[in-house]
């Protein structure tokens, strides 16, 4: 969904500044090294529009910019699509570059490290959603802040401690300080890539035995990156997601085991059906009611702009009427929507839609 929303807005841009000539797309898989291990996607978006400034072209991935020759009522566009693009191509650890000649027309290369991947659904669906860790410590490796976040959020209802480095280099240090119960590892970074730094983690005695995951984007291998691989423990590939990790985890990280009744999980979409089905009837129904239609039309067309208000005013009906869960399930939403996660938003809205079917008057023929 993300690749597909990068292509639609960098086309967009083309055939709006491109009005003769023509547009042209080019997609190679290769190495972008000759000894590089790895395989990167690029895709090429040549066109023979307006052309953009040089002193332009560092700006125009900013929200809110155009170049200055470029009129608004003419071309139109607030700027967006551009600054969105390059938002999603970072979330999938990839780039969007730019090279053009005023006059003469552009070249847009979109660089991808992360291609998406059709997880095995059958390999996660009997993982508990309500799985606890026993307390561990986990390095994150990873040069992209945003995938750092990411796992990190990921974890955050773990009682475990999490720690990052933001290159191979930083890794072996606080593999060495630390001594992690797990590391995460990136395999493409600066300085010193993942490879090389779980080659020396697996040479030095006092921490051979700490298990190295690694998370990767390359899907197709050829002998020499197979040899590699070897040196992990196990290998996750992007774009991952949480029940991929947690069942990861699983394989390395102790699990809590309780006994049946010493502790009962609720989660939080019970809870939130509950709250729900408390609700007699009136103004708050009615108002809930209202949304429904905005939600399903969005998680159905698996895009959220402009719906940033709406959430606010259901957060606030939320907060309103005491429907504390809704509330959390709503920010979670907001959250999503901010960080382009379709896949992550498409789920909070099926849980929220769930919940306002429940409501008293709302009946079969009005579900989407």
């Amino acid at each position: 969904v993300r690749l597909r929303q990068i292509f639609f807005n960098i086309l967009d841009n083309a055939i709006k500044f491109t009005r003769k000539g023509e547009i042209n797309i080019y997609a190679e898989y290769k190495r972008m090294l000759s000894d590089d291990i790895f395989f990167s996607m690029v895709f090429r978006f040549e066109d023979t529009g307006i052309g953009i400034l040089k002193e332009d072209q560092k700006n125009i991935f900013n929200m809110f910019e155009q170049q200055d020759n470029q009129n608004t009522r003419e071309f139109g566009g607030a700027g967006l699509g551009l600054a969105i693009s390059a938002r999603l191509a970072e979330k999938l650890g990839s780039s969007i570059t730019v090279e053009s000649e005023l006059g003469k027309g552009s070249v847009f290369q979109l660089l991808l490290h992360c291609p998406e991947v059709i997880e095995d659904k059958k390999n996660i669906e009997n993982v508990p959603s309500d799985i606890s860790f026993k307390n561990a410590k986990i390095l994150v490796a990873d040069d992209i802040e945003l995938n750092r976040e990411l796992i990190c959020e990921y974890l955050s209802e773990q009682p475990l401690t999490v720690i990052v480095a933001k290159d191979g280099m930083e890794a072996l240090e606080l593999v060495q300080k630390e001594l992690p119960d797990l590391v995460l590892m990136d395999v493409r970074m600066p300085n010193m890539n993942g490879i090389e730094a779980t080659e020396i983690i697996k040479q030095t005695p006092a921490v051979s035995a700490i298990p190295v995951i690694a998370i990767t984007a390359s899907v197709v291998e050829d002998e020499k990156s197979k040899n590699k691989r070897s040196l992990f423990d196990m290998v996750l590939y992007k774009p991952l997601n949480k029940e991929t990790l947690i069942k990861a985890l699983k394989n390395f990280i102790e699990v809590e085991v309780f006994e049946e009744g010493d502790k009962i999980k609720e989660c939080l979409s019970d809870v939130f059906y509950k709250e729900i089905e408390a609700l007699s009837g009136g103004v708050v129904v009615d108002r809930l009611t209202a949304y429904r239609k905005p939600l399903a039309e969005a998680k159905s067309r698996g895009s959220f702009g402009g719906i940033g208000k709406l959430l606010n005013q259901l957060h606030e009906l939320a907060i309103e009427f005491g429907m504390k869960e809704m509330a959390f399930m709503v920010k979670d939403l907001k959250h999503a929507n901010q960080v382009f996660d379709v896949e992550e938003a498409q789920k909070i809205i099926s849980k929220i839609l769930a919940g306002i079917d429940r409501l008293p008057g709302v009946n079969g023929d009005e579900k989407i």
